[in-house]
């Protein structure tokens, strides 16, 4: 994934000294966080860490390729084997179902001395998976919930509430026992369940999760999410320029309503997502706040943005494909079921000639899945039908880095 990155603001503080990152296989926007990381691992007030517990929450799921956790582990086992480190245990957030093979391999087995016994080659890392929930499959907003707060910009156009169900942090993992926490996500989300109670400290927040596990020992949380503007980017110029014309075949060859079309084609969270700058107030807000509950204090150590430039076969064949298929598919095929119902009461033939000539074989569920698949495959393989062709603009992503101490 091309990387091109933009400064962020330092911390005020000096730094603690802490060992040099090798930045040669390291993106730029992540050599910061990652000083932010080993030296809070330095600093504990407790006695030294024998191991690490690393959570990482990639979204919508874990990839091989394409997220930064690797990059991250790579470092810290870089840095730390050998030393006062002896093992990194990872807990990878995966939700639904999902394939071990999916899973970020770790580091391969490194020489390092021999301690209490070990192998010359032994395995450093541990890998687990834990169950997340979901929050885009709840899309359920309790009316008149929306807050008429402002942002540092003066916009109101802020994530609104949940409902009151399943509020407040659900962790995965024991609470105060994560060493350092990384959430990332680089195309939008499909719903708005999971963005509008993200900077939320009493409402359903996947940040406040992460946090709850952190140690209060200087444990740390980087975040990576698209900004409104990487989500605008990724909606104009990566997806729609290929979905639209998908979406309005169908309406021609399967008669499809411009309703339906219209709902697959929304992903709504784009458009309310927050700028940069109001993410930032909106963090800054979440962290003063839970730091006046409680025996812990929040720090936001460091902000900053980046761009990237996912190519196609990582956005669209497992990001995109992967976050859009099972709602594309509950869309068509309630369509499917409604439409064969109202065909039934009023005895008119299902839809038109060309998806009738396939109902003989498995009426609907069949039809059904082949027009998902095509609207999944036409995104994925498709050419640009513009001149500008394969996207050039990068998708802007925010991070944030958040300490969490003991008061």
């Amino acid at each position: 994934m091309a990387i091109r990155s933009t400064p962020a603001e330092p911390r005020s503080e000096p730094p603690v000294e802490a060992p040099q990152i090798e930045t040669d296989n390291v993106p730029a926007y992540l050599e910061e966080p990652l000083q932010l990381i080993l030296q809070c691992l330095r600093k504990r007030s407790e006695s030294p860490l024998s191991s690490v517990q690393v959570l990482s929450h990639a979204l919508p799921s874990p990839d091989k390729t394409g997220h930064s956790f690797p990059a991250v582990l790579n470092a810290l086992v870089s840095v730390l084997h050998g030393k006062e480190i002896r093992w990194i245990n990872v807990f990878h957030a995966v939700h639904g179902q999902f394939r071990i093979a999916d899973l970020p391999p770790g580091p391969p087995a490194t020489p390092g001395p021999a301690i209490g016994g070990d192998d010359y080659f032994a395995t450093r890392v541990f890998n687990s998976a834990v169950t997340v929930t979901d929050l885009q499959a709840n899309t359920t907003i309790a009316p008149g919930r929306v807050s008429a707060r402002r942002s540092a910009s003066g916009n109101s156009n802020q994530p609104a509430a949940l409902t009151a169900q399943a509020r407040g942090p659900q962790p995965i993992v024991q609470p105060g026992t994560v060493n350092v926490a990384l959430i990332e996500r680089y195309i939008p989300p499909s719903s708005r369940a999971e963005y509008q109670d993200m900077f939320d400290p009493d409402g359903r927040s996947i940040i406040c999760d992460r946090l709850a596990e952190l140690s209060n020992d200087s444990g740390v949380l980087v975040l990576i999410y698209p900004t409104r503007d990487g989500a605008t980017t990724f909606m104009n110029r990566y997806l729609k320029p290929l979905l639209d014309p998908l979406l309005r075949s169908l309406t021609v060859l399967n008669s499809f309503t411009a309703d339906l079309a219209e709902s697959i084609g929304d992903m709504d969270c784009g458009e309310r997502m927050l700028c940069y700058q109001d993410s930032r107030f909106w963090m800054s807000g979440m962290c003063a706040a839970l730091s006046k509950e409680g025996d812990s204090t929040y720090e936001m150590a460091y902000t900053g943005f980046t761009e990237v430039c996912p190519d196609r076969s990582l956005w669209a064949g497992r990001w995109w494909a992967g976050q859009e298929k099972p709602r594309i598919r509950e869309m068509v095929q309630k369509y499917f079921r409604e439409h064969h119902l109202r065909s039934e009461s009023s005895g008119t033939v299902a839809l038109s000639s060309s998806v009738a000539a396939t109902s003989s074989r498995t009426p609907n569920t069949r039809t059904s899945a082949e027009i998902v698949e095509k609207i999944i495959n036409g995104v994925v393989n498709n050419p640009y039908g513009d001149e500008k062709g394969e996207p050039l603009d990068s998708i802007e992503v925010g991070i944030f880095v958040i300490i969490k101490s003991r008061k």
